[in-house]
C-alpha cells in the first residue's frame, strides 16, 4: 500500500483590511469573467500588497485642450479604469474639494455613508461644487451579489454641466498630487 502525504490546501491569503479584500474580490470577478488577463490580475494583486504607492502626473492634450493624467506607480490609479485623466475644469472642481477628498479616502465604510451633501465655493477658480455620496452600482462579486460601495459625486453648480465620480482610490490619488495639480493649473493660466 502506497502512503500519500496529507496535503492540506492552502487558503487564499485574505487581507486584514476589508477594503483591500473587497478590491481583491472585484479583481477575481474580472479575471473569471474575462475582463482582465492573468497578468493584469497579478499586477492588481501586487498593488494591493504594496501600501507605498507613488502617484504622479502626466500632461497631454485632447482635441487641442490641455489634460492631465494621474498615475499610480507609473500605471493606472484604479484597476478598473485604465486612464484617470481630465481637463482644467475638473481639476479645478477636485482641488476645490481636495480636503473633503482626503477625509473620504481615509474614512471607513460607515463614515463614508454618513458624509453629508456639501456645497463648496472656490472663488479663486470660479467654481461652485456640490459633493454628495452615492452608491456605485457597477461593482458585483463573482457570486452575482452587488457590492454597495460608496463613492463621491462632484457636480459643478457654477458653471454647470460638469460632474465626476470618485472612489477611495481616486480620492487618495488627487489628495496626494494636489500640489502638482495646482502647479499645472497655474501653467495653464487658471
Amino acid at each position: 500500500m502506497k502512503r500519500t502525504r496529507d496535503k492540506t490546501k492552502l487558503a487564499p491569503k485574505e487581507s486584514q483590511r476589508a477594503d483591500l479584500e473587497e478590491k481583491r474580490h472585484q479583481a477575481r470577478f474580472l479575471l473569471v469573467t474575462g475582463f482582465i488577463t492573468g497578468l493584469e490580475f497579478k499586477e492588481i494583486e501586487a498593488g494591493l500588497r504594496n501600501p507605498s504607492d507613488c502617484f504622479s502626473l502626466k500632461e497631454g492634450h485632447f482635441n487641442g485642450h490641455p489634460i492631465i493624467e494621474v498615475l499610480k506607480n507609473g500605471g493606472p490609479v484604479h484597476p478598473f479604469d485604465r486612464h484617470f485623466r481630465f481637463g482644467v475644469r475638473k481639476a479645478q472642481m477636485m482641488l476645490a474639494c481636495v480636503n473633503i477628498l482626503g477625509e473620504f479616502w481615509r474614512a471607513d465604510r460607515g463614515e463614508k455613508l454618513r458624509f453629508e451633501t456639501q456645497e463648496i465655493t472656490d472663488d479663486r477658480h470660479g467654481v461652485q461644487v456640490r459633493i454628495s455620496v452615492e452608491m456605485n452600482p457597477y461593482f458585483i462579486y463573482s457570486t452575482g451579489v452587488r457590492i454597495e460601495t460608496p463613492w463621491l459625486h462632484l457636480e459643478a453648480l457654477r458653471p454647470p454641466n460638469e460632474h465626476i465620480g470618485l472612489g477611495s482610490s481616486k480620492c487618495r490619488a488627487i489628495f496626494t498630487v494636489k500640489k502638482g495639480l495646482e502647479d499645472w493649473l497655474q501653467q495653464q493660466g487658471r
